[in-house]
């Protein structure tokens, strides 16, 4: 991993680890790591080889298993221990990949390696990724899979299909769609600014305007207390009232609000490919012109919209969508200097009692002082609102053998759904 030459996504991590050594007779492995950080976590999903098996084994780059391979003359492993490890790697658990075809399937069977045969109660296991959602479903009805998943814009034609005894499950996509607003630069870096930016987005106007299932998402996840709900006019009048307690007002009456004496206007940055985001951007802007607020809609590629603009801090605000982890460790999305990994705060905030908090909620070690930190990042949230929080889809999963809907968090749908569909009894020992 720390091979540059291999490019490994875990780089930047395994740089944390302090020592590595065993105990117990050689049956344990104790890893010390430079915190008490949950991002390390990550390295323990990885393959693990004793340090003997590596020793003077050259290799230049990532090497894939054999069963990856299309014909005889692919590329060969360095040697039979890193072909052997390649071909078993630790970490698959019960199951092992037994063939894969790049961008369409893979497929599992038991693993002969795992210490519990009655874990993997499946002989085999098809995972299958297409585009082809209609024929996805043909398949599906007629029992060719037991299990599918699709994206939230299917949920109503699906429903309307009726497919009998189908258990339909509404789950929440891990990802949510936030506005961020770039809290360094005017007239962004006044609270009273962004929390009218958040009253003035109109919710249910974005949601309408794509095929798409999603809650409405009008505080952050780690707000501690559930607001009331409050209509869009009611919303609007707020904002217009903390707009001119800013000082940002149409002095002129042409319409349009003044900030530091000229004509309030800001731009929306989303990645051109993404055309939901440019919708959503465009209905922001109706929003907007509604408070005497000019915007701009930039549309760029994903290079410049990440590498130009948001690292750059060139931007006024943007459309894009985070994957928060449910614990709240959200050191790289709002730390003023996160440690480990690349930093996305992109909203450029800065808070020395924040950063404390986000630490906390970071470490591994849960106490009396987690709830508090995560109730100090959630109410930071809602306070200065440095970014927005907008929508977050609902995939949909289905499967054989009940009738009707139901609506589960995503950890019962990941947790509950694969162990019951790919695991064995309670009796197993896992």
């Amino acid at each position: 991993m720390q091979n540059e030459k291999v490019q490994s996504p875990y780089a930047e991590l395994v740089k944390g680890v302090v020592s590595i050594s065993s105990f117990g007779q050689g049956k344990r492995t104790r890893i010390v790591f430079a915190s008490d950080s949950r991002q390390y976590l990550d390295l323990l999903a990885v393959g693990i080889l004793p340090a003997h098996l590596l020793k003077d084994l050259e290799y230049s780059e990532p090497v894939l298993p054999s069963a990856f391979k299309k014909d005889d003359a692919a590329e060969k492993p360095a040697s039979y221990t890193w072909a052997t490890y390649i071909d078993n790697p630790v970490g698959l658990g019960p199951y092992a990949i037994k063939e894969r075809d790049k961008g369409s399937y893979l497929l599992l069977e038991p693993s002969q390696h795992f210490f519990d045969a009655g874990v993997a109660s499946r002989p085999q296991v098809l995972i299958h990724s297409s585009f082809n959602y209609q024929q996805l479903i043909s398949d599906f009805r007629s029992k060719h899979y037991d299990w599918l998943n699709l994206p939230s814009m299917l949920a109503e034609q699906l429903e309307m299909m009726k497919i009998e005894n189908v258990r339909f499950v509404r789950y929440p996509n891990p990802a949510r769609m936030l506005w961020v607003f770039n809290n360094r630069r005017a007239p962004f870096d006044s609270v009273k600014f962004r929390q009218a930016l958040d009253l003035i987005a109109d919710r249910e106007k974005m949601k309408n305007q794509f095929h798409a299932d999603a809650s409405l998402l009008y505080q952050n996840p780690l707000a501690s207390a559930t607001s009331a709900a409050e209509s869009q006019t009611s919303r609007l009048t707020r904002a217009l009232q903390l707009l001119d307690e800013a000082g940002i007002k149409d002095s002129n009456g042409d319409g349009i609000r003044e900030a530091a004496g000229k004509p309030c206007q800001i731009s929306i940055l989303v990645n051109d490919d993404n055309l939901l985001r440019r919708v959503m951007a465009d209905k922001i802007a109706e929003d907007l012109q509604h408070a005497g607020i000019k915007a701009v809609v930039e549309a760029v590629s994903w290079a410049e919209f990440v590498g130009g603009r948001l690292r750059a801090g060139n931007f006024d605000t943007a459309l894009l969508s985070y994957q928060l982890p449910a614990a709240g460790n959200w050191t790289a999305f709002l730390h003023s200097s996160p440690g480990i990994l690349d930093s996305l705060n992109f909203a450029g905030v800065a808070d020395e009692e924040l950063d404390s908090a986000l630490k906390k909620l970071d470490s591994v070690f849960v106490d009396e002082e987690t709830q508090a930190a995560r109730a100090k990042v959630g109410a930071y949230l809602e306070e200065h609102k440095p970014v927005a929080f907008l929508l977050q889809p609902n995939d949909i999963g289905l499967y054989h053998g009940e009738a009707g809907t139901s609506v589960a968090s995503s950890t019962v749908w990941d947790d509950v759904m694969n162990w019951r569909l790919l695991f064995g009894s309670e009796s197993s020992s896992l």
